[in-house]
């Protein structure tokens, strides 16, 4: 009981602990009224055993999280029953022939409870002590590393938009091209990143059973922060995806793309972009996250629509609403709509 019992950090532990427990106690009534509500009978105790069981495997199937719940609660009562079956079978003497004294089920049961609650407290003890490791620990490194993640994923996307829009990119099915190592970098570190968010969110619903010790801990604004990142981990991949586009329309013939979308290709691979601000922003985050420490003063955070207006400002007709039917126009736009989100919706979202 003892080692299977003890988890990594304290919240988890303190849950897992309750759900043994009350497991164990619901295991104890249950074999009360398994045993005595047929007056000790083998043949009804049996009957009664079985429909246990089957609200035991009910509970698995309709409710995940009390699986613990429902496992002790079936194999506790298996084993109440079992050897109260036994001792009825082949008597008692031999019963205690292996030096077991054989108890009624009243006094089984509680005996049975008692056990797995001192083991439990053994569990917990060496848990805790001599150093916890608790959830908000715990998330705070998460988020760090899942903004250094970010960070990493945002410049993967950006340099496949700009390779696409360039030109440069070659076929992905081709291995070797950039085109076919920007997305093994990007589907590794997107993997990555949705592991961690679900890490993330396992140990945010944990952290409410763990000890406070030394203030309350701000659950609600860790929560956010991890439903922030969820956010700009998707409109960073809606980019990507968005720019599948380019590269599509780049591998066409020439002849096909019309002057708009040839002048729109020369134009962007000529102009210089700000989106390595929200790389540099979020791995600044990152590290003040994992370390504790605070950002640099003086910070400038990044603007949206900056490029936009750049390019406006060199051809004011390129980006008209005129050329709405081009299909770059279009990923474009989804592109530039995305950035000014992930940055409201994001991590810099402002305080309602």
């Amino acid at each position: 009981m003892v080692a299977i019992s003890m988890s990594r950090t304290a919240g988890q532990s303190t849950f897992n602990f309750s759900l043994r427990i009350f497991g164990t106690l619901v295991a104890m009534l249950g074999s009360y009224i398994i045993w005595y509500i047929v007056d000790g009978h083998a043949a009804g105790a049996i009957v009664f055993l079985w429909l246990w069981i089957c609200c035991a495997y009910y509970v698995i199937l309709k409710f995940p999280k009390l699986i613990i719940v429902a496992i002790l609660s079936l194999v506790t009562a298996v084993l109440i029953i079992g050897y109260e079956l036994q001792v009825q079978v082949l008597g008692v003497k031999v019963s205690e022939s292996n030096g077991q004294p054989a108890y009624p089920t009243y006094e089984l049961a509680p005996y049975r409870l008692a056990c797995v609650a001192g083991g439990l407290l053994v569990a917990f003890i060496w848990t805790i002590f001599p150093f916890p490791i608790s959830e908000s620990t715990e998330l705070r490194k998460d988020i760090g590393a899942s903004l250094y993640l970010l960070s990493n994923f945002y410049s993967i996307v950006h340099e496949t938009v700009r390779a696409r829009i360039t030109g440069t990119d070659g076929d992905v099915k081709v291995k070797g091209t950039h085109a076919y190592h920007l997305e093994k970098a990007r589907d590794a570190v997107f993997s990555k990143s949705m592991l961690l968010l679900n890490n993330l969110k396992t140990n945010s619903q944990f952290s409410k059973f763990q000890l406070r010790v030394g203030g309350r801990f701000p659950a609600a604004e860790y929560e956010g922060l991890i439903e922030s990142c969820q956010r700009v981990l998707q409109y960073t991949a809606l980019m990507s995806h968005a720019s599948l586009t380019f590269s599509t329309h780049n591998k066409a013939d020439a002849t096909e793309e019309s002057q708009w979308a040839r002048d729109f290709r020369q134009l962007v691979s000529q102009t210089s972009t700000t989106s390595h601000k929200v790389t540099s922003l979020l791995a600044l985050l990152s590290t003040s996250m994992s370390y504790g420490q605070p950002l640099p003063p003086y910070l400038e955070m990044p603007q949206p629509f900056q490029f936009v207006k750049k390019v406006d400002s060199i051809d004011p007709d390129l980006l008209s609403i005129r050329h709405i039917a081009e299909p770059e126009y279009s990923a474009f736009a989804v592109i530039q709509v995305s950035k000014p989100l992930e940055l409201s919706e994001g991590l810099w979202r402002p305080k309602s």
